[in-house]
């Protein structure tokens, strides 16, 4: 059954789920039907924005192919048009998203990925397969390369495939009970998503956590076992933290 919602164009139908949620918003927000669409529709915009940019930044790192990231090229200027219609307004700069304050002043956009959500269930997964008591530093390293996007990293200088390898190994032998009480975070694990986090606002500007922001973060950690495995495999985290900021592949 289709339903049309008042105020609206009569060529525009919506289910009765979207009825429903559109009312479910105009109660929450105190606003009309019209304004509730306007703000949905200005959000999912934005997103759409960061989500190209953040596209065609990975692209120019060569994390992604140039065909994945062409599409995203055509879509920024009228995204762009629409969205400084309103208020607030947005420019992409050097290939980063900045947003206007209120106050005049222009800064550099930052918003959250499916990155982490990504990489989270696929570290609760290599939990689960390897039997292991908890997901730390070296789990959610092991989830970062074995995607498309980490195995990518291996031109900025990491050797992806001995890391995975020695990741495994290193994980492998601290097998716990096939149902060990706890299976969550080490307290260094969560850290990495928030140096993550962290290190695209401070010096990236790149409004999208990827999988590489999370991967060097892990890297980085001081974490005994990826101390370790740094030094057996020479990786120098630092630098390829810089060359991932500088937007350099080698």
């Amino acid at each position: 059954m289709k339903v049309v919602a008042p105020g609206i164009q009569k060529n525009v139908r919506l289910s009765e789920r979207e009825a429903e949620l559109l009312r479910a918003l105009r109660y929450d927000l105190d606003a009309t039907d019209g304004e509730v669409i306007a703000l949905a529709l200005e959000q999912q915009a934005l997103m759409r924005l960061k989500y190209h940019v953040a596209m065609l930044k990975r692209g120019r790192l060569g994390l992604i192919d140039d065909a994945e990231a062409a599409p995203s090229r055509a879509p920024i200027e009228p995204l762009l048009a629409a969205l400084n219609c309103g208020r607030q307004r947005f420019s992409v700069k050097e290939g980063i998203l900045h947003t206007r304050g209120d106050d005049g002043n222009w800064a550099r956009g930052g918003s959250q990925s499916s990155a982490n959500s990504a990489i989270t269930a696929r570290a609760f997964e290599l939990v689960n397969e390897m039997a292991l008591p908890n997901v730390t530093v070296s789990v959610i390293l092991l989830a970062c390369c074995e995607t498309p996007e980490g195995r990518r990293c291996a031109g900025l200088g990491i050797p992806i495939e001995a890391l995975t390898s020695r990741l495994r190994e290193t994980l492998a032998a601290q097998r716990a009970d096939p149902t060990p009480a706890s299976r969550g975070f080490t307290w260094a694990a969560k850290s990495v998503f928030v140096e993550g986090c962290k290190g695209i606002k401070a010096l990236d500007g790149v409004p999208h956590v990827g999988v590489e922001h999370i991967l060097v973060a892990a890297l980085q950690s001081e974490d005994p076992e990826v101390v370790q495995i740094r030094r057996e495999l020479d990786i120098n985290a630092d630098r390829v933290r810089a060359l991932l900021w500088a937007g350099t592949v080698q």
